[in-house]
């Protein structure tokens, strides 16, 4: 549990709330089970300090108005969506770009869905890619713009030249 930590010393036990973001300590609170009536309803408190912390300092936190982390961009990442990336199928013989999402399912396996520029378009397909990956992992879309189409597929094409 993010920012939560069970304290059981031989003197105090309960549940120890720290918020902190870059080495700094923004927010901390001791919930003893016995000031809160047990365990369960220490954990409750100390989750709803947690909630009411995080979100009233998600801007230093680096979270989104929805409570969900912000993804900062890999520096491999070319599209700037998290999970969405260009790829090209050869299977036909011939060369067929489409976008690819990627996420890990509820039961931890690794997931996949093509939208092919051919019958989407580039933004479309894009855009299909990045909202089909949101729904399917219960996270905030993307809201940018694709990387231009020109410079997608010339790093596709350099990428073909270095495998080759």
């Amino acid at each position: 549990m993010r920012y939560l930590t069970r304290m059981d010393y031989e003197k105090a036990h309960g549940w120890f709330v720290r918020v902190s973001a870059a080495g700094k300590v923004l927010a901390s609170r001791f919930f003893s089970d016995s000031k809160h009536g047990g365990t369960d309803a220490a954990l409750v408190r100390a989750r709803r300090f947690r909630d009411q912390a995080t979100k009233t300092l998600a801007g230093r936190l680096g979270y989104t108005p929805h409570g969900r982390k912000h993804h900062s961009r890999h520096g491999r990442n070319v599209s700037g969506a998290p999970g969405v990336s260009p790829t090209v199928d050869r299977r036909s013989g011939e060369r067929v770009v489409a976008w690819l999402a990627v996420w890990t399912t509820p039961e931890g396996e690794q997931d996949r869905q093509r939208f092919w520029v051919s019958r989407h378009g580039y933004e479309s397909a894009f855009r299909l890619a990045v909202e089909t990956r949101a729904r399917l992992t219960g996270t905030h879309p993307f809201e940018g713009a694709p990387p231009s189409e020109r410079a997608i597929l010339m790093r596709l094409r350099r990428r073909e030249r270095t495998s080759k």
